[in-house]
């Protein structure tokens, strides 16, 4: 199975004591008390989110990531056989699959 730098990433941030919640429905984000919040300081308390399911969860902090979609609809990547606007296959060492060449 192919490992991309960004699987590599996450290995490394869950052996720090990251946790991931992928694709959950998030219904409400609170925070009950803002401690040292501002430049500098790395957050503000504890955050509480209730999940779709009812569930709730209290963590340090939350990053939310919303859907990416390539930018490439306008590189040229017709020009060497590839299909404009798509995603791009690439194998371990990041070459783009499907292109012949150097």
């Amino acid at each position: 199975m192919s490992r991309s730098p960004a699987n590599w990433r996450g290995e490394e941030l869950q052996n720090t004591g990251v946790h991931f919640a992928l694709g959950r429905t998030v219904v409400s984000v609170y925070r009950d008390q803002v401690t040292q919040a501002g430049t500098g300081f790395p957050h503000g308390g504890p955050v509480a989110l209730r999940v779709a399911n009812g569930a709730e969860l209290t963590v340090d902090e939350i990053f939310v990531a919303l859907g990416r979609t390539p930018g490439t609809g306008d590189i040229g990547l017709s020009s060497v056989g590839l299909p404009d606007g798509g995603y791009l296959a690439v194998d371990d060492q990041q070459t783009v699959k499907g292109v012949s060449g150097q």
